[in-house]
């Protein structure tokens, strides 16, 4: 399992990770399986690629994400809950607006670069 394009070896990553990114140092957090199963922040927003399906939640609160965080790599599926609010389906291209940097960013860190962290 992949944190920001890097190995995740410890729950104590993905807190340290999700503490800057509620603190803004760090602009968003992804943590992944594969390119197409992920779960992801930037703030109050948590997205989830089940590889099927993107599902989208806003206004999450900094303790809600970081306990899907964990659910998910744990490999539970607790963080499913905060997942009522919508369900996009995931082979659609994602075509990020230019006003959504972080999106595209975060588009071209999973398809457009075969390996690390590119650019970001």
């Amino acid at each position: 399992m992949q944190l920001n394009g890097q190995n995740v070896n410890h729950k104590d990553q993905i807190i340290a990770l999700l503490d800057a990114v509620a603190s803004g140092e760090e602009e968003f957090a992804i943590l992944a399986k594969s390119p197409k199963r992920f779960i992801q922040t930037s703030g109050n927003m948590l997205e989830y690629n089940s590889g099927q399906k993107l599902y989208s939640a806003e206004n999450i609160s900094n303790e809600d994400i970081k306990a899907a965080f964990l659910d998910y790599y744990r490999g539970n599926d607790g963080y499913k809950k905060f997942f009522r609010q919508t369900s996009v389906p995931a082979e659609k291209p994602f075509e990020p607006s230019p006003e959504k940097s972080f999106f595209k960013r975060l588009y071209e860190f999973f398809f457009s670069r075969p390996t690390g962290r590119g650019n970001l």
